[in-house]
């Protein structure tokens, strides 16, 4: 198994700090006042290991213009037995602030090429978060539940986007639903033929009987036409009995058309077209019932195939919270008393003995960072505890039990220079310490 330690670390004139030299063991305590210096150590651990990009914009002490950090990494990678020197220097020049790494090791000639990167692979799927859990409380909820589920296994991201996809067809197959039901609420079936009765038969009645009664007006327009002549010439032969010979020939003739005329009228009769039209009218609303009662039909056909898609969809959005939920309840967390649980739209959260991650204590929800930094530690099991004090000591005391457990060296921070501390800090140094 890698396990990787400071084994020794020096720094000088890095933030609050003068100088100060340390060998720490498997648990180093940090004490001191405010202001001494506790947190520039820290942090001179930190940005050591984690990069220059968690310095602070001017790292180096007031007054001075380089400052530097030596720490000595002694552990295995794999089996293999590893020696680290690091040196991380900050320099002013001119208005700005440069920084250099190095890294060297004994059998190997030279600087280490990319010495970030293999620092970043030897820190491990943490990264920085395992130098300093309380980097883990700054996420969102949202980002600190995937980075645990990430840790425990579980593969979140294809089930939810299936349950998306479901509740996306879901709200589609809902509003053609309720479509269908505005579109047919409080219609009724019609009592007509199941299919459309032909009416071309009767169109033909009504042309045939509409052209007769054409022919019977031109008839009946001819009689009375004829009739006019017939007086006419009744008045021209009072008026006229000199013409009287010419008159009673016209008379003869026009008495000829209108024998005619009437002879034909007596063939024709007037035809009721009323009936027929009434007939048509009942046929048209009758055929109009019939699509009407189809289009009820169909309707039902398909609502009743969208209602079934929709408790379909329901069924497999439930299957997936319910796979979900027992995939939960199997893992394996950190720290008893965690685990997750479900919102309504099916994201999970975390929770801390049976209340949700959020209402958890400030000295709770670090007790759960740190045993998951514990978790993911890489190579280098390095794991700074700066707001220890929310902790009471049977809850440092888990903690310091953990890392032993999982080969993880820790520095706890504390405030006050009472008790059984590793180091106290007093101006930037070493609590009795003499500056050279």
């Amino acid at each position: 198994m890698s396990q990787i330690h400071i084994a020794k670390i020096q720094t000088e004139n890095f933030l609050k700090l003068r100088l100060v030299e340390l060998n720490p063991t498997a648990v180093t305590t940090v004490g001191g006042k405010n202001g001494q210096g506790k947190t520039s150590l820290m942090n001179a651990i930190a940005v050591a290991l984690g990069g220059a990009k968690l310095a602070p914009e001017d790292p180096i002490r007031h007054g001075k213009d380089e400052a530097t950090i030596v720490v000595d990494l002694n552990g295995t990678a794999g089996e293999i037995p590893v020696q680290y020197r690091l040196t991380r220097r900050f320099r002013k020049i001119g208005n700005e602030v440069k920084s250099d790494l190095t890294i060297t090791s004994p059998g190997i000639i030279g600087d280490m090429r990319s010495p970030q990167t293999m620092l970043d692979q030897l820190l491990g799927q943490a990264g920085t978060a395992l130098l300093d859990p309380s980097e883990l409380l700054e996420l969102k909820e949202k980002d600190l539940t995937a980075k645990l589920m990430a840790l425990v296994g579980i593969d979140l991201d294809t089930p939810k986007l299936t349950r998306q996809n479901l509740v996306e067809q879901r709200k589609y197959v809902h509003r053609d639903i309720e479509a269908l039901k505005a579109k047919f609420t409080g219609q009724v079936k019609h009592d007509v033929p199941e299919e459309p009765i032909d009416s071309e038969n009767l169109r033909g009645q009504i042309e045939v009987a509409q052209a007769q009664n054409r022919e019977y007006e031109i008839a009946t327009g001819r009689v009375r036409e004829c009739g006019v002549a017939v007086g006419a010439a009744q008045e021209a032969v009072r008026d006229l009995e000199a013409r009287l010979a010419t008159a009673k020939q016209s008379l003869a003739d026009h008495q000829s058309r209108l024998d005619e005329a009437e002879l034909a009228a007596s063939k024709l009769s007037l035809v009721d077209v009323a009936p027929l039209l009434s007939q048509m009218a009942e046929l048209s609303e009758t055929n109009r019932k019939i699509v009407e009662n189809r289009a009820i039909a169909a309707g039902r056909v398909q609502y009743d195939k969208l209602e079934a898609q929709r408790v379909e969809l329901n069924q497999q959005i439930d299957k997936i919270g319910t796979d979900l939920n027992a995939e939960l309840a199997a893992a394996t967390f950190p720290v008893p008393g965690l685990g997750f649980a479900l919102s309504e739209d099916g994201s999970p959260y975390i929770t801390y003995n049976g209340q949700r991650w959020s209402q958890a204590s400030d000295g709770e929800q670090l007790h759960v960072a740190t045993a998951i930094a514990l978790q993911m530690a890489g190579d280098i099991k390095i794991v700074l505890i700066r707001r220890a004090a929310l902790w009471d000591e049977e809850r440092r005391q888990t903690v310091i039990d953990q890392a032993a457990a999982a080969g993880v060296q820790i520095f706890i921070e504390l405030v006050g220079t009472e008790g059984d501390l590793s180091v106290v800090l007093e101006d930037g140094q070493v609590a009795g310490s003499t500056l050279l």
